[in-house]
């Protein structure tokens, strides 16, 4: 059990844990967080995009290796706070001085008084002694630093576990339900820079009664939760004629339809498209080479047959043979604002484990603490002292 205690009381093990607190949190704050697989994979390679899901740092703060080193370091900071005050309280709030720090004054009650108060010691006289001492709470305020810590460590916890985040992708009209309460987007608006890259974008939504313009750092809250600015992101509507059923789709990308007897998913719009080691890439947004991805399911839902269907090029069904051929009739870029809901529990706690870890900060700033035994004796007063460093606080003359 001691050794147990040790360990935890080690101060390297301190060290270490924030070292990889930090590293952990750096990169969980470099990495988009909530992002599907294939995010990852497109944007660090198929190596690291699955290592970064493998140890969870696509939503590091819940993960379970963060977690984990949390409530290390929770114990850490429990087991050296709580063996500080079983060791070092007893003796603090004591009104006994057991040391061997002791001075003469050789003066009037009143003189040894008016030095001790100068001194900024606070006076309790007994029939048999005297007791002064001062700034205890610069010698606390340590250990409500650190039960401040533990508050935060606990809080984190709770929220990490309980986090809860809605993504929404929404064009201007688009209704969506943050947190259960519907909003529609009435506004979306993207400032750029000269050269052309994004400066700023703010999403306006109306609750039906009132609008609220959100930015980046400047959340709306909802409920027990927040709704951010988070991203923005292009997407596409798509025309497309299909021969051989004599059916023409208009609407977004990603649909699924009813063409003749066929189940239609369109793929993503590829504005640029580029063919790179036999993977399909989009080069640009600019629509230089465009060109969509249909598949045919029948019935049953199995796959019949697809095609790459583009602008500038007749490209063939797989299987060639197949009665219905698509041809790109037209397309249109839209602007979509990215909003993120995240709610979790603990903000409270969280908040009293700050107002502690302050004030802690506070009345540490005093850190003279000491206390003084005095007992009369005959003509003089024998001052005992706690802390040996302070026995000429008073001055030469007064000390024998």
């Amino acid at each position: 059990m001691n050794n147990i205690i040790k360990f935890f009381k080690s101060m390297k093990l301190a060290v270490i844990l924030m070292i990889l607190i930090s590293i952990f949190t750096a990169l969980g704050t470099f990495i988009p967080q909530y992002q599907v697989k294939e995010y990852y994979i497109s944007h660090y390679g198929e190596l690291f995009g699955n290592l970064i899901r493998l140890i969870q740092l696509d939503h590091y703060s819940n993960s379970i290796i963060f977690g984990l080193l949390m409530v290390l370091f929770f114990l850490n900071t429990f087991v050296c706070t709580y063996s500080r005050i079983q060791k070092v309280y007893p003796s603090l709030f004591s009104k006994k001085v057991n040391s061997n720090n002791i001075i003469y004054f050789n003066g009037s009650k009143d003189e040894l008084f008016y030095k001790l108060k100068n001194n900024g010691y606070n006076i309790e006289e007994k029939n048999d002694f005297i007791f002064a001492r001062r700034n205890i709470l610069g010698k606390i305020g340590p250990d409500i630093i650190h039960i401040g810590i533990l508050v935060t460590l606990i809080s984190g916890l709770i929220i990490g576990l309980t986090t809860k985040t809605e993504s929404f992708y929404l064009r201007i009209g688009d209704k969506f339900y943050p947190g259960g309460k519907e909003f529609i987007l009435t506004d979306f608006k993207v400032y750029k820079y000269d050269d052309g890259s994004v400066k700023d974008w703010i999403s306006v939504v109306s609750d039906g009664n009132n609008e609220y313009s959100i930015e980046v750092n400047k959340p709306l809250s909802i409920n027990n939760g927040k709704l951010y600015q988070w991203s923005h992101k292009l997407s596409w509507d798509v025309k497309l004629y299909f021969e051989g059923a004599d059916y023409t789709f208009e609407g977004k990308e990603l649909s699924e339809f009813k063409v003749g007897d066929y189940s239609v998913r369109i793929s993503r719009f590829i504005p640029d498209l580029k063919v790179i080691d036999g993977k399909v890439y989009n080069n640009s947004d600019e629509p230089n080479n465009p060109a969509i991805l249909i598949e045919y399911y029948n019935l049953l839902g199995v796959l019949e047959a697809k095609q790459w269907v583009f602008e500038k090029m007749d490209y063939p069904t797989s299987p060639p043979n197949f009665k219905i051929k698509a041809k790109l009739l037209g397309y249109k870029k839209n602007e979509m604002t990215g909003l993120l809901y995240s709610s979790s529990k603990g903000d409270t706690i969280m908040f009293i484990g700050l107002i502690l870890i302050a004030f802690g900060s506070m009345i540490s700033i005093k850190r003279d603490f000491n206390k003084i035994y005095i007992i009369k004796e005959e003509n003089k007063f024998k001052l005992i002292y706690f802390d040996k460093k302070y026995l000429n606080e008073f001055g030469g003359d007064s000390i024998v």
